[in-house]
């Protein structure tokens, strides 16, 4: 710190000590959300709040069924999370299943989704096919997905013979043995090989089978 005093006919300029304040020692900003994320991470809140929040859940008894819980359990919409929580106000006209789903919603992980986004369509629906069949088989509902199935077939007779490889086959049986019908339908529509029309046809039909599912 530099001190200035006037002596006699001259201005003298002195230094002077001061003592420096201790600075605090915070830490850099991309250390301290690492830091941050890592304990919070670790915390039993963190981790627990899904399991404390399904144990305090009670699914409703009597649930009015809505459109999206037509077909309930195999070609119903997706789980409805509003609902879960107590926060639909859509009601009857949700599109989401209200009713109580024994698992969550599969997957394909990078690998399956890799393989599923490099088929033809006749390799997608004769692969999705084989699966729906053995579903409906082991959940004995052949009779009610019949026009699903038929609508199927009949597309792949007017499609080139897919060729599918052992290693595809093999890749995609890993996840499709645990899907519904359901889900195994909604690959047909995200499939970008799969012509619209045939979407749009599929779909209607789901939707009838739906409501007669009831």
């Amino acid at each position: 710190m530099e001190i200035m005093n006037y002596h006699k006919t001259f201005l003298d300029l002195s230094f002077a000590e001061v003592p420096t304040m201790r600075r605090s020692q915070s830490l850099p900003p991309a250390t301290f959300w690492a830091a941050s994320r890592a304990d919070f991470s670790k915390t039993a809140y963190a981790e627990s709040l899904m399991c404390r929040a399904a144990e305090a859940f009670s699914w409703p008894v009597h649930v009015n069924e809505n459109l999206g819980s037509l077909g309930h359990p195999e070609i119903c919409g997706s789980p409805c999370i509003r609902f879960y929580y107590g926060s639909c106000k859509k009601g009857m006209d949700c599109q989401f299943c209200h009713l109580e789903h024994e698992a969550s919603k599969k997957k394909l992980d990078k690998m399956q989704r890799h393989c599923f986004e490099s088929m033809t369509e006749a390799q997608v629906l004769a692969v999705l096919l084989f699966h729906m069949e053995r579903r409906c088989q082991k959940k004995d509902i052949t009779d009610q997905m019949i026009l699903i199935l038929s609508c199927v077939r009949r597309r792949l007779k007017l499609l080139p013979e897919p060729q599918l490889t052992p290693e595809m086959t093999a890749t995609l049986s890993k996840a499709f043995n645990k899907l519904t019908v359901g889900r195994l339908l909604d690959l047909v529509k995200q499939s970008r090989s799969v012509s619209h029309p045939f979407k749009a046809e599929l779909q209607s039909i789901v939707a009838r089978t739906a409501c007669c599912a009831r």
